[in-house]
């Protein structure tokens, strides 16, 4: 229990944090080994998940968002389907990614982990026709650059400094670089140019957006890439 959190549920399992539900059915308590349950066969003798009522409800309810969304650039497919009373994206031999209802900016955050979430895109004609999934990475704040040179604006020098991605051992460099903030990425291998997007950044590319956050002494403490994938209808 982390301090002024209270107690988290997770399934260490299937590392999801912050989520149980009715599918998460405890088996047994953990007192010694020797009443420890270690079941080597387990048989499924009846499931039921609400009535046939409530299942043609959710399917009425989000058939807007159903069919078959595919990546351009990957050819990948994806589905949105209704599961357990829950719109969910369905990516094959990966995951199936239940959402919560759209918050007020109509982001639908997963149900495992609020690191993810998607959007829906729509034509002139209001049917939707794109899903967007975006995944939150956060790259803290490792160190400055040390001296920065003149020629670079005062409200850019402290956003320049190395983030680490921890889950990696990756080190991201930003820097000025002709009149511009890059990023030089250590996966890719490339160095990646930045625009003003909004109230942060947008790569080269128009994809990922990005945002730096600051501690509460107004300190920049982290780089955070929400990185999108996007599903044409």
């Amino acid at each position: 229990m982390g301090e002024n959190v209270g107690w988290v549920p997770i399934d260490s399992t299937a590392y999801e944090p912050d989520y149980l539900d009715s599918g998460h059915i405890r088996l047994g308590e953990y007192q010694s080994p020797v009443t420890a349950l270690n079941p080597g066969k387990m048989e499924v003798l009846d499931y039921r998940v609400g009535t046939a009522e409530h299942a043609a409800a959710a399917e009425e309810k989000y058939a807007r968002y159903l069919g078959n969304y595919t990546n351009a650039e990957s050819g990948t497919d994806v589905h949105v389907v209704v599961q357990d009373g829950s719109l969910t994206v369905d990516i094959p031999n990966k995951i199936m990614l239940a959402l919560k209802d759209p918050d007020e900016e109509r982001k639908w955050f997963s149900k495992i982990a609020d690191k993810l979430y998607c959007t829906f895109g729509k034509d002139d004609e209001g049917a939707v026709n794109e899903l967007q999934i975006h995944e939150l990475v956060r790259l803290q704040r490792k160190s400055s650059l040390g001296e920065v040179a003149e020629e670079v604006p005062e409200e850019l020098k402290p956003l320049l400094g190395i983030y680490t991605l921890a889950q990696l051992r990756a080190d991201f460099t930003v820097r000025y670089q002709e009149d511009s903030l890059v990023v030089d990425d250590p996966l890719a291998k490339a160095t990646i140019k930045l625009k003003p997007y909004g109230d942060g950044w947008i790569d080269e590319y128009d994809k990922n957006t990005m945002q730096f956050n600051r501690d509460d002494d107004g300190a920049v403490s982290a780089l955070v890439i929400d990185s999108t994938s996007k599903f044409r209808r």
